[in-house]
């Protein structure tokens, strides 16, 4: 008797070599693991903001040596706790600022309280937030990289692949496996595009804008910026604390645009591998079952993805919405985007390597695909543009000449000769159409072969756009690298970093 399986989903049975992991936690979301706190998250990022307020005091002799000395060590000391999974935030302190300063005090009560000099939670929060905020950008645009790279394989290996177009979910014209992986990576590159163009929006620094009104200690805003890694402080102070709202918001509309492009993906795969002509064969590791019925396998990613796009710009509508109308200055309704932005990039997650993966290994059935190309008069449109070529005609008159063969022939299934010849000769045109010419007419490799428009499903063509987003691709890659090299950089000789006496 079949027992069940001894670990992982109850219909794991159903597939061979278990789920993949990065699926299962996907489509998993939140059922047995939850959210960390949202200051939790930002613990890396208020330690790195203390150290640099404090050197940058230090350098303008706003405090002593000493003092600094002894809050860098006691927020090494902090940083080691949190590495060692032994720091709990305190709820009674609010946030992660007041807890981080209170841990101080419990060594120096003085020291710790010369670290608020020259600033307002106003301005730590949002240098904290831009800090969180840029690393997840920089994820994005890798694991984003990552899927127009493989998708741009796809386009290249499947150049001569015949696959099915459609038109308000409908059989339309044939193209290629690879015109269609193509038109999906370059949809995403425009989200590499527009994640890049958002980093001098959300790489400049809050940090000594105080409550929003500037402050009388003599500080260096520019220092305090090149140690956070940061291209400038932002220019005036008021701006920077009345539009907390902002940053997240521009990064939240570009990450809903790019669910939506990936929804859309999803739904094309769910489509094309659906029985009973299951034109593209989804692995066993990237698919679910059922608990009653064993038959099953399940595109849940991609269902799934569906449900957190929605989310994503349910969550991005409330970050553009929230700062309408707010009176210049500081309001705490811009608390809540803290919130807002952290659930929308959870949301996002590792949607792109999910897909990433689900591509790779994704298995074309290339009879099926090509079946599927030429139902329901998919050719049609080819023998209009052939007719009016070599027949001279119009193009809308030929247009009407292959409706009615259409129509005429509809039961059957294709479009006879002599239907066709018939139509034509009543119309006066000659001369009337060979076999040779409609059996080739017929053929979704010919008419793809002659669509050489730029762009278009033409298999040279293909592979030049597939080289294109093999480009692009490492275009980003190369820029993100770059970006997160320069901040470990500066993050790590902040740490390094000892005041001088």
């Amino acid at each position: 008797m079949s027992s069940p399986p001894a670990s992982g989903p109850i219909w794991s049975k159903r597939t061979s070599g278990g789920p993949s992991a990065a699926v299962l936690a996907y489509c998993s979301g939140r059922d047995v693991k939850g959210r960390p706190a949202a200051d939790e998250q930002l613990i890396p990022y208020d330690l790195w903001t203390n150290r640099a307020h404090c050197l940058m005091l230090q350098r303008r002799r706003i405090i002593d040596a000493g003092t600094c000395r002894l809050i860098l060590e006691e927020l090494e000391r902090i940083e080691e706790a949190w590495h060692a999974g032994r720091l709990r935030l305190d709820p009674a302190l609010e946030d992660v600022h007041m807890n981080l300063e209170r841990l101080v005090a419990r060594r120096d009560e003085a020291a710790a309280g010369v670290m608020h000099t020259a600033r307002s939670r106003n301005d730590q929060s949002a240098t904290d937030v831009r800090l969180w905020l840029r690393d997840r950008l920089l994820e994005q645009t890798l694991a984003t990289a990552e899927l127009v790279q493989t998708l741009g394989r796809l386009a290249r290996a499947h150049a001569e692949t015949i696959a099915p177009g459609w038109t308000h979910g409908q059989p339309a014209m044939p193209t290629t496996l690879g015109h269609w992986a193509a038109a999906h990576g370059f949809a995403l590159t425009r989200d590499l595009a527009a994640l890049r163009a958002l980093w001098p929006l959300i790489n400049v620094s809050p940090l000594g804008a105080a409550a929003s009104f500037g402050t009388s200690w003599p500080i260096d805003r520019r220092l305090s910026a090149r140690l956070l890694a940061f291209d400038a402080p932002q220019a005036n102070s008021l701006d920077a604390i009345s539009t907390r709202w902002e940053a997240e918001a521009r990064l939240g509309g570009v990450l809903a645009i790019l669910m939506s492009h990936l929804a859309s993906l999803g739904q094309d795969l769910i489509f094309m591998s659906t029985p009973p002509r299951v034109g593209l064969r989804l692995a066993d590791a990237h698919v679910s079952g059922s608990s009653i019925m064993p038959n099953k396998r399940n595109p849940d990613f991609a269902e799934v993805t569906r449900a957190r796009a929605l989310a994503v710009q349910g969550l991005a509508a409330n970050l553009a919405g929230v700062g309408r109308g707010l009176l210049t200055g500081y309001n705490r309704d811009t608390q809540w985007t803290k919130y807002w932005v952290m659930d929308l990039v959870e949301e996002v997650g590792e949607a792109p390597r999910v897909f990433a993966e689900v591509l790779g290994g994704l298995r074309a059935d290339r009879p099926v695909l090509r079946e599927l190309a030429t139902a329901g008069f998919a050719l049609a449109a080819d023998l209009a543009d052939h007719l009016a070529r070599t027949r001279h005609l119009p193009f809308r008159q030929a247009y009407h000449v292959v409706a009615e063969a259409v129509a005429r022939d509809e039961a059957r299934g294709w479009i006879s000769a002599a239907t066709l010849n018939e139509i034509l000769r009543r119309a006066g045109i000659d001369p009337p159409l060979t076999p040779e010419e409609l059996d080739a007419a017929g053929r979704p490799e010919q008419a793809l072969a002659r669509r050489g428009s730029l762009g278009g499903p033409e298999p040279g063509d293909v592979r030049g756009q597939a080289a294109a987003l093999g480009h692009l691709a490492g275009e980003a890659r190369q820029w993100a690298r770059a970006q997160a090299r320069r901040i470990a950089a500066a993050r790590d000789r902040v740490r390094r970093t000892r005041p001088r006496d």
